[in-house]
């Protein structure tokens, strides 16, 4: 038999692992997922917590790279899938972007100043610097902003004009 126990609370998903640890035999799966919600403030703690879970209850969960590398020493648990910067599956892909808001739409944006941003988040000082963040001396992030000469004028929405360039 393969359990699988998905909640938005850990501590729901403790009680389900208490639940099996009476019902599941050694030949059974158990597979736990705890979701929360990306506007939750104690997601980064309830991720944690659902290490723990599933490594006291010998069960199965999933987890982001930085919560995983930041308890690697205080949980026995290995990984047995990674995204595809690990060659794993793309489906586990989790890539970050950063995009301006067209202000056609949204008179009140500050445009000239977000194109600055992604300017220099995809610079390629940046990136480097995004690349060699570690955690617990392993990398964290694996930035793809490809281009060293990039055209952000490809993004500019047809017909916009900054009104710092009018002066």
């Amino acid at each position: 038999m393969h359990y699988l126990a998905g909640t938005d609370s850990v501590h729901t998903t403790a009680a389900i692992c208490d639940y099996l640890d009476d019902r599941a035999t050694a030949d059974d799966a158990v597979t736990v997922i705890a979701v929360a919600p990306s506007d939750d403030p104690t997601a980064r703690r309830d991720a944690g917590e659902a290490l723990n879970v599933a490594n006291q209850q010998d069960a199965y969960t999933l987890s982001d790279r930085g919560t995983f590398i930041s308890q690697r020493s205080e949980i026995d648990l290995v990984i047995l899938v990674q995204g595809p910067i690990e060659g794993g599956p793309e489906l586990l892909s989790n890539p970050y972007g950063v995009i301006a808001v067209n202000p056609a739409v949204h008179e009140n944006v500050n445009y000239d100043l977000a194109m600055a941003y992604i300017g220099w988040i995809t610079s390629p000082g940046v990136q480097t610097a995004i690349s060699e963040y570690q955690v617990n001396g392993e990398q964290l992030f694996f930035p793809e902003a490809v281009s060293e000469d990039p055209d952000f004028q490809q993004y500019v929405p047809e017909g916009w004009s900054s009104d710092s360039a009018d002066e």
